[in-house]
């Protein structure tokens, strides 16, 4: 009887809580729930993230890896760059429904976000109600509502609090009863202090039967002692398929700064097994990334000013008013996209909470003082505080790292603490609390009310397809370039949404071609692979198009889309449609072109100098580097799906030059044979040819994705052979 009832109070807690996370989710986000047309305003939507999820899905239905985007900056890595998510499993969500489940993914992933804080408060023996306080904030944070959608940092994101659950769980052995010093009131121990880690690890499978029956919170996914260490492994992979490298970074610091303030520096030796399988299994995904971020690009500063990207220091006065940075009617997601984008803002009243237990720090136990010093610490790294030492010393420090992207980690951080203090604090609170959490809620409502909505240009859209139309009836086979003044600039990227939430067209903003297909000299991202594009984007942005020489012709550009009346005599007027301008090339090469002479060895700025000036032209110089970008392949044979094949013309040796970004990875073949692939002209890609050679096949086949993939499925089939191994031991 005794049992039975108590089965009967967990099951009445597990609804309350269940229902007061439906009502919180549908007061926050109703609209969006129930209009999926309807999505955030949010600048990157349009630019960013609409289009790159538009590409991968495209792909995806079409049954091929997106690995490569031709239609970008004369070609982008695509599987590389974050946030394409290919191997993501919501991704394949998306192949099914499309971009109408935008908004119920970000919803969703924001869900898994909460109960992740949930689950790690009550393993730390926080009382239901301090738990759901905090986790009840953390769907409502205003950074990831203007994140909202299945895009990188929102999925990244999801996954954080369930790393430091697995985490725990390994270091403390018994999912449910964690050792004394991981207990706010410390179980045996005085309120005050508790000592420090030192239990054996529990292993028996029993445990975890008996301790997770009937426990709300996931119980009945445990099914043998290695689920901790499996779980670890789980999100930390689905970390990497969703593809933020800075959150990923900045969760495994804070977890294994965790790990050691539970046992010690031995400890990471109890995590290195799970993060190396998770590593293993993810191979496909992160091995590809590493070689392009690391080897093949240059990451640009994302404000000039401020090449660390930390949080500018006026950002604090949104702790008071979420739109304090606002000028003339111009909202903060607009003028400060810092703030919305990567702010520390959870509520007034949890920053006053935590500001209360600074001054009662002696109060507190070590486990609340760690997470405590820790939201400070990643506060003041996210605002520069850090940097600005390491600037007057000297000291080097990679652009990657970006303090602003941390947000997550002190959202997380933020949220622990706040109800493992509350915990201390108010272990038995009264009737108060719940005006507490109201007002809580209400805090973080008003911005999210507030806050506006817009239905987005997406295909299919007879709008964006009339205007592709105009523009591809007049490009050959190279490809448009777009270059806004800095007024258009603003207008096209940060245009304030219509009152009645309609859509405000922006014309072909840099990787909205992916919505048509529409191949674009443009690419809006912040890293740009070395091999050349960096260069020409240079070249476009600061001498373009009043200069002497002619390195537009090389770069393929058949046709240019500007808010320019007047053009050098070169150039020749197609339309004009109100402030901007189409005008056509003649002098493109085109996608592609054959040189009959002699090659010259020059590196790459003196080749874009050569021909920026006038002092080249792109069908009478060719400059080649001596050595391959890419070795002749060892397949004999060019791939039977992924390889595109050019005809040759007869009769004359020569080099086949096809402008598209050469980087490593890229292999070719003549005639069916394997050859070496050239960096011609410091950008393009080039493969010599005899006069008898008749066609030239080139396919995209990075080993790096090749060896990461082998790895992936060696992976897994390791734990299905082990497993199958278990089971016939077991009997």
């Amino acid at each position: 009887m005794k049992k039975f009832n108590s089965l009967l109070v967990q099951n009445h807690l597990t609804g309350i809580l269940i229902l007061g996370w439906t009502l919180i989710l549908f007061a926050a986000y109703g609209q969006l729930l129930l209009h999926p047309d309807l999505h955030t305003a949010c600048p990157e939507n349009d630019t960013w993230n609409f289009p790159i999820r538009w590409s991968v899905l495209s792909a995806l239905r079409e049954g091929r890896l997106p690995l490569w985007n031709p239609l970008s900056a004369f070609g982008i890595p695509w599987l590389a760059t974050w946030q394409t998510e290919t191997f993501y499993p919501g991704t394949q969500i998306f192949k099914w429904v499309g971009l109408s489940f935008w908004n119920y993914s970000g919803i969703l992933h924001l869900l898994i976000f909460s109960l992740g804080i949930f689950r790690f408060l009550r393993l730390s023996e926080v009382q239901p109600f301090w738990a759901f306080f905090s986790s009840s904030i953390a769907l409502l944070n205003l950074c990831a509502y203007n994140h909202l959608g299945s895009n990188s940092s929102m999925d990244t994101m999801a996954w954080v609090p369930w790393i430091f659950v697995a985490v725990h769980e390994i270091l403390a052995g018994s999912p449910r009863h964690p050792h004394p010093s991981l207990s706010p009131r410390g179980r045996g121990g005085n309120k005050k202090t508790s000592p420090r880690f030192s239990g054996k690890v529990l292993t028996k499978l029993d445990a975890y039967k008996e301790e997770w029956s009937g426990e709300f919170s996931f119980g009945l996914f445990f099914s043998s002692t290695a689920w901790p260490n499996l779980k670890l492994t789980l999100f930390f992979t689905l970390q990497i398929f969703a593809g933020y490298p800075q959150i990923i970074f900045y969760t495994l610091l804070g977890a294994f700064a965790y790990a050691v303030f539970l046992k010690g520096w031995a400890s990471l030796r109890l995590l290195a097994l799970p993060i190396a399988a998770g590593l293993l299994f993810s191979a496909c995904q992160w091995l590809p990334s590493l070689e392009y971020f690391f080897l093949q690009a240059v990451r640009l500063p994302a404000v000039h000013d401020n090449p660390h990207f930390y949080l500018p220091f006026e950002n604090l006065k949104t702790l008071l008013d979420f739109n304090a940075l606002a000028k003339e009617g111009v909202p903060d997601y607009v003028a400060s996209p810092t703030f919305f984008y990567f702010n520390l803002y959870s509520g007034i009243i949890p920053l006053f909470i935590l500001g209360w237990g600074v001054f009662r720090v002696k109060n507190l136990n070590s486990p609340t003082r760690f997470f405590l010093l820790g939201f400070f610490i990643t506060a003041f790294w996210s605002l520069g505080f850090f940097l600005k030492g390491l600037e007057i010393t000297h000291v080097p420090f990679p652009d990657f790292l970006e303090p602003a992207k941390s947000w997550v980690l002190i959202n997380f951080l933020e949220l622990i603490a706040l109800g493992l203090l509350m915990e201390n604090h108010f272990p038995k609170p009264g009737h108060w609390k719940y005006a507490l959490l109201t007002a809580s809620l209400l805090n973080l409502l008003i911005p999210l009310w507030n806050h506006p909505l817009e239905r987005n240009l997406l295909p299919p859209n007879s709008r964006l397809d009339s205007e592709a139309l105009k523009i591809k009836a007049q490009l050959e086979n190279g490809r448009a370039l777009l270059l806004p003044s800095a007024g258009e600039h603003q207008a096209l990227y940060t245009p304030l949404p219509d009152p009645e939430r309609k859509p405000a067209f922006k014309r072909f903003i840099p990787d909205s071609n992916l919505f048509i297909n529409l191949p674009l000299a443009n690419f809006y991202g912040s890293t740009w692979p070395t091999w050349g594009t960096f260069d020409a984007n240079l070249y476009c942005q600061y001498q373009f198009p009043y200069d002497p020489g002619n390195l537009l012709d090389l770069l393929g550009v058949d046709l240019l889309y500007l808010p320019e009346p007047t053009m050098p005599s070169r150039y020749k007027k197609v339309f004009t449609e109100g402030t901007w301008t189409l005008w056509k090339n003649p002098g493109s090469v085109g996608s592609r072109f054959v040189f009959s002479g002699n090659p010259q060895i020059r590196s790459r700025k003196e080749a874009f100098t050569a021909f920026s000036t006038g002092t080249a032209k792109p069908l009478e110089n060719l400059f080649l580097d001596s050595t391959p970008v890419s070795p002749a392949p060892l397949s004999p044979w060019p791939p039977y799906q992924g390889a595109e094949g050019f005809v040759l013309p007869t009769g004359n040796k020569g080099f086949f030059v096809r402008t598209q970004n050469a980087m490593p990875g890229w292999r070719a073949w003549v005639d069916f044979k394997p050859v070496d692939l050239y960096l011609a002209d410091g950008i393009f890609q080039c493969v010599p040819f005899s006069g008898k050679a008749k066609v030239v096949h080139l396919a995209y086949q990075p080993a790096s994705f090749r060896i990461g993939l082998f790895l992936s499925l060696l992976g897994v089939m390791g734990l299905g052979i082990a497993g199958g191994v278990k089971k016939i031991l077991a009997v």
